[in-house]
């Protein structure tokens, strides 16, 4: 690695397709991609009669912990792109998070 990469940056730099992965599990590797993919469908998607309780005003937790963790990865890989754009969505995010619960 060079000495002024970051890990994200030498891995993103040699492996544009992708990377070898050396241990070969099919069944974690599914079962990865499957645990993936539902989080992000039913982070969207709420399917009647599969959750329990009501919204919780803690919900608002998912607006400002991810916002925070786009600001910290720009300023650990100081990427100043990904700080301005953090600096922008975190606020506006929040906002309109704290709005539409209200």
């Amino acid at each position: 690695m060079r000495k002024d990469a970051t890990l994200f940056n030498e891995i993103a730099i040699k492996c544009k397709d992708g990377f070898d992965n050396k241990w070969n599990n099919k069944y974690v590797e599914v079962t990865e991609q499957v645990g993936r993919l539902g989080c992000f469908g039913f982070m969207i998607i709420n399917i009647p009669g599969t959750w329990f309780g009501r919204w919780s005003d803690e919900a608002l937790a998912l607006s400002i912990i991810p916002s925070m963790l786009f600001l910290f990865s720009g300023i650990m890989s100081r990427s100043v792109l990904l700080i301005i754009a953090s600096v922008l969505f975190a606020p506006s995010h929040i906002v309109i998070s704290y709005k539409n619960v209200k």
